[in-house]
């Protein structure tokens, strides 16, 4: 099943009531899976049962929802076809989906497609764009003057760069009517971190009205939710696990996150700060397509006969950096652990021991991996200069900076940041701010929020961080800061006397006087 991913049947019950309002002669279902939707729609009995057209690409699912409700839905016509492919007329009264979930990498569209799509809307769709994004813009264009849509898909649009022009295709329908985000601690699909949205659309709406954005932190709440949708009620509202708020469209900017809307009440601050991306560049750290291969221990490279001008030092763990500096001698405890710490460097003209070790990686297939064989020669490296600073790639209560003081390169666990300055006070200010609680709530604002508490920067998303530029401080309040980087990583090396808490209110002290 390709990036199927199957709908609860509290959320099912939930979209299908909502976009059945009206008794609708036509429903469509462009994700048919096993057919919860379908089972939701019978369950309501409505007087007069509407056509069904639904999609599916895996026969087997397909036959098995029309045998088991052939007889309730009489209009039932289920075609074997890909959605996003298919050539579709008829424009529909209730349109309901989970499309499945497919990122940009496995996806087998051509241009012609991303563009086909998105030119209705006039926007260009970025490559990136997953596939429940195409779902649902094709899926917007086939509502009727009295259509409603819904539809549950990840979350992540509302902060990714590629949700930006689907975002502003939502908007230029004048049929967005609400968006519903759940709380990243409601797991709604079991066995993923997806952290879920209800986008929900009316072509019969007023373009004047509101848009409601509601954050659900317990899915058993949405009946509550429908209730209030239902009086098109356009005022703050709260519930016990859920809270609504009204937002005008012209608030809504497709290039801006919309996560932190949700929100109820939140301001947005109108930072005097330059964002990072003005003094900084950033981009993820080393992909290998094979870390088992092109990275190793000293025991490994030694045992390969390797020297050392043939590998390099590396970070492959984000889990072996423990405070705020990573120094010559922390590398070489993890050398001497004997944990993964070269990265193969190897050149032409290729050593014996070279030679052998190229040799083992064609026999094992590396060779053949993607993104060895997309590079020339295949057992090259990228050539990324060390990062000064790095950033945690995921986190799960605060994002980790460490400032590479031993200048060694990164695999994918960090990302890099590469300030346009390289003293190291003006470093230590730079990582003391983004490490404040000023800098968590400017990150929380950026950052990719998935199931389960997970959250994700992507290189990009940091460039829109606003923090002071450190050049632009004076000099004492450049040196404060890096004394306050100094106490917090002595404390947290030593793990002793007082607790990094007391650092951490220190440091924040510090940073507000600074930002303010």
């Amino acid at each position: 099943m390709r990036g199927q991913v199957f709908t609860p049947q509290l959320v099912a019950r939930f979209m299908v009531r909502w976009a059945c309002v009206g008794e609708p002669r036509s429903f469509l279902d462009p994700a048919l899976g096993l057919g919860i939707f379908l089972r939701e729609l019978v369950a309501l009995k409505l007087r007069h049962v509407p056509r069904v057209s639904a999609y599916e690409i895996e026969a087997e699912l397909a036959a098995c929802v029309m045998h088991a409700l052939a007889a309730s839905l009489p209009q039932l016509h289920v075609e074997l076809n890909d959605f996003v492919l298919a050539p579709i007329s008829e424009r529909f009264d209730a349109i309901v989906a989970n499309p499945p979930y497919i990122r940009h990498h496995s996806l087998p569209y051509g241009p012609d497609v991303f563009e086909g799509i998105g030119a209705p809307h006039r926007v260009r769709l970025s490559r990136l764009t997953n596939i429940y994004a195409l779902f649902l813009l094709r899926s917007l264009r086939l509502l009727s003057e009295r259509g409603r849509m819904a539809f549950i898909t990840p979350a992540e649009f509302l902060n990714a760069d590629f949700g930006v022009p689907v975002k502003a295709a939502m908007l230029g329908s004048k049929h967005l009517d609400a968006i519903i985000y759940f709380d990243h601690a409601d797991l709604l699909f079991e066995g993923t971190l997806t952290t879920a949205a209800i986008t929900l659309f009316d072509a019969g709406r007023s373009p004047e009205r509101p848009v409601r954005l509601i954050h659900v932190s317990d899915g058993a709440d949405l009946d509550e939710v429908l209730a209030q949708l239902t009086i098109h009620d356009t005022g703050g509202s709260n519930g016990h696990c859920w809270s609504m708020h009204a937002c005008r469209t012209d608030e809504l900017d497709p290039s801006t996150k919309w996560r932190p809307h949700f929100v109820a009440g939140v301001t947005h601050r109108k930072s005097k700060h330059p964002r990072l991306g003005e003094f900084v560049r950033t981009r993820r750290g080393i992909a290998t397509g094979a870390n088992s291969f092109f990275t190793l221990t000293e025991t490994e490279r030694l045992a390969h006969g390797l020297s050392d001008a043939e590998v390099v030092p590396c970070m492959t763990k984000a889990g072996y950096v423990k405070s705020l500096e990573f120094l010559d001698r922390d590398f070489e405890s993890i050398r001497k652990e004997d944990k993964k710490s070269w990265l193969i460097n190897l050149s032409e003209p290729l050593s014996h021991a070279g030679r052998a070790y190229v040799k083992l990686g064609e026999e094992r297939g590396i060779s053949a991996r993607f993104l060895p064989r997309c590079r020339s020669p295949w057992y090259s490296n990228e050539t990324a200069p060390p990062a000064p600073i790095w950033v945690g790639v995921f986190s799960r209560g605060g994002f980790r900076f460490v400032l590479n003081k031993a200048g060694i390169r990164s695999l994918t666990t960090f990302h890099g940041i590469y300030p346009a300055f390289a003293e190291e006070t003006l470093l230590k200010a730079l990582v003391a701010m983004l490490v404040s609680p000023s800098g968590a709530a400017e990150l929380h604002d950026a950052k990719r929020v998935y199931g389960g508490g997970l959250d994700k920067l992507e290189p990009r998303d940091l460039l829109t961080v606003r923090l002071p530029d450190p050049r632009q401080l004076r000099d004492g309040q450049v040196d404060a800061l890096a004394r306050a980087f100094d106490r917090f990583e002595a404390i947290l090396r030593a793990q002793a006397g007082e607790t990094p808490a007391n650092a951490m209110d220190e440091l924040h002290s510090v940073v507000m006087t600074v930002a303010a």
